[in-house]
């Protein structure tokens, strides 16, 4: 029988996660799926799934990274709908019930995730959200979605065939390849939001602070390479809504850098965030105290601080 919902996986050398992680997807109140375990590149053998569970598929692939894993994982599912779990997340037993209880109301929509809990140190809470999670849209909404990211990895359910049309995972990203492809996604059709807490992220000691950086410093490449792609989008989400937001990408790149003490990075950063809104100084200011190194910026600090008294 083709399974409903395809669980696609991707691990590498946590089995002590992915077992949990496994187990909450097998534990659900549909049982009409099929789980797909990538291990990118780490040992197959010591994966932690269960053995014979005619549900789950081990593959394995050379390290290339999620996306690429994903992708293959995707490649190889039969279901109409496609739902990704982190190797280390975990869903509430129904989860996937309530997304194909919306979907039946939403036909048209290609996509939908839920909210999500968040696990800390053994102890689990609501998830923080920028956009306050009574104010998540649905249906078109790649404006919004182009303002702010709402959606969780471990949360997405999709169809299959829009992942297809998409060509999936941008492989080329190691970081926020996720939330390009839901950026895409919502060019092409409606995406829903069940607004239950059904999705728990697993949140990692250290973790947000290894990959801030480098997010600050990828997110702006994105955006700029999307709107390049998508010209429509200048329109469809008004130019100045675009330009606020590239804006303000470069801007948390330089101030990132500048507050780490790489000053020409920053500076760089600075320039391009005053290219996209040049009535705003402010990027242009950083930039010239960047340009004079720590005292500039010092100086500079000073300044701002009696201006700010003076006012």
């Amino acid at each position: 029988m083709t399974p409903r919902v395809s669980v696609i996986v991707p691990t590498v050398a946590r089995p002590e996660l992915l077992a949990a992680s496994v187990a909450s997807a097998l534990g659900q109140t549909v049982k009409d799926i099929e789980v797909l375990v990538v291990n990118d590149g780490g040992d197959l053998a010591r994966d932690g799934t269960p053995a014979g569970e005619p549900r789950v598929q081990h593959l394995w692939q050379t390290n290339q990274g999620a996306a690429a894993a994903r992708n293959f994982g995707a490649a190889r599912a039969r279901g109409e709908w496609l739902a990704f779990l982190d190797d280390d997340d975990l869903w509430l037993p129904g989860k996937l019930e309530r997304q194909l209880a919306l979907a039946q109301h939403a036909p048209d929509a290609g996509m939908i995730h839920t909210d999500f809990l968040v696990l800390e140190n053994d102890r689990t809470r609501l998830g923080d959200r920028v956009l306050p999670r009574e104010r998540i849209p649905s249906g078109w909404v790649g404006r919004e979605l182009f303002l702010e990211n709402f959606v969780l990895t471990s949360s997405v359910l999709m169809r299959r065939d829009l992942f297809a049309r998409l060509g999936g995972f941008d492989t080329g990203l190691r970081r926020i390849e996720d939330y390009e492809l839901w950026l895409r996604a919502a060019r092409q059709a409606p995406i829903g939001f069940v607004p239950e807490a059904l999705t728990v992220y697993r949140a990692h000691v250290g973790q947000k602070s290894n990959n801030e950086m480098e997010k600050h410093l990828l997110l702006p490449v994105i955006f700029e390479r999307f709107v390049r792609h998508h010209p429509e989008v200048w329109q469809a989400y008004g130019a100045a809504a675009v330009r606020r937001r590239l804006n303000r990408l470069r801007w948390r790149a330089g101030y990132a850098n500048w507050l780490a003490g790489s000053y020409g990075t920053a500076r760089v950063q600075f320039l391009m965030a005053w290219r996209w809104q040049p009535r705003n100084l402010r990027p242009l200011l950083y930039a010239l105290a960047c340009g004079g190194g720590p005292q500039a910026v010092q100086l500079g600090q000073t300044l701002k601080r009696a201006l700010s008294r003076a006012g």
